[in-house]
């Protein structure tokens, strides 16, 4: 069952941490983000940005979850902290979970912009990804910074509550996110469970 739960938490968040800051914060300084990097059991972190998005139309996309967000990020940068496909992040291309063959998806973004985009199967739950220059390009009143964190493999669940306590301490204005940070909260959630059962 633990296999299972951590699988779709994986499926659905292929980063293991997101740290978004607010609309109206100036960014993440360069010694942050140093400081972000030489915590132990991180690999890599990258900068990103993110702003809220809507669908106004979908060809050949099953996506389970409401499309809220999007992140943009360079594909380069992506390739580092993704776990999954990114080869397909392009100029024009958005990563949408459940997107099959040829499917598009036009987004509108909060400044009235509207683009068409090829889609491609990836994302976040919640979230499409596009290239920082697409995101730019259409534009957001309430676009935020971000750090994506690809975390060592093999953590134990106290070892990725210890980096998001880190983190938190890091970035106290942020929030924080992921599939490590979710699996980590689960994995206390089943553990205690299982403590009270083998204690009754």
């Amino acid at each position: 069952a633990r296999a299972t739960l951590f699988g779709a938490v994986d499926e659905g968040a292929p980063i293991d941490v997101s740290v978004s800051a607010g609309s109206d914060s100036a960014g993440f300084t360069e010694a942050e983000i140093d400081q972000a990097s030489g915590i132990d059991g991180v690999t890599a972190v990258v900068q990103a940005s993110y702003a809220p998005i809507s669908v106004v139309g979908v060809s050949m996309v099953t996506a389970d979850e409401p499309i809220s967000g999007v992140i943009g990020v360079s594909p380069d940068d992506l390739a580092q902290v993704y776990r999954g496909d990114a080869e397909g992040l392009q100029d024009g291309v958005a990563l949408v979970a459940d997107a099959d063959e040829n499917a598009s998806i036009e987004l509108e973004s909060d400044a009235g912009t509207t683009q068409e985009f090829s889609a491609q199967p990836g994302g976040v739950s919640g979230y499409v990804i596009l290239t920082a220059d697409d995101l730019a390009e259409l534009g957001s009143t309430q676009s935020g910074p971000m750090l994506l964190l690809r975390l060592d493999d093999g953590l134990s669940s106290s070892q990725v509550l210890d980096i998001q306590a880190e983190l938190a301490e890091l970035f106290p204005s942020s929030s924080l996110s992921g599939s490590a940070v979710m699996r980590a909260m689960f994995g206390q959630i089943i553990d205690t469970l299982l403590l009270i059962v083998t204690g009754l």
